[in-house]
């Protein structure tokens, strides 16, 4: 039970600013041009 309260909490922080959580990702995978995709 505490285990799915923290991932919520994370959620909702990932939710609060995720342009700040996804942007630097994609950046990374930009620079090194070698992607998950």
């Amino acid at each position: 039970m505490s285990r799915s309260r923290q991932f919520h909490k994370q959620l909702s922080k990932a939710s609060d600013a995720p342009m700040v959580v996804v942007k630097p990702a994609q950046w990374v995978t930009i620079d090194k041009g070698d992607g998950p995709l």
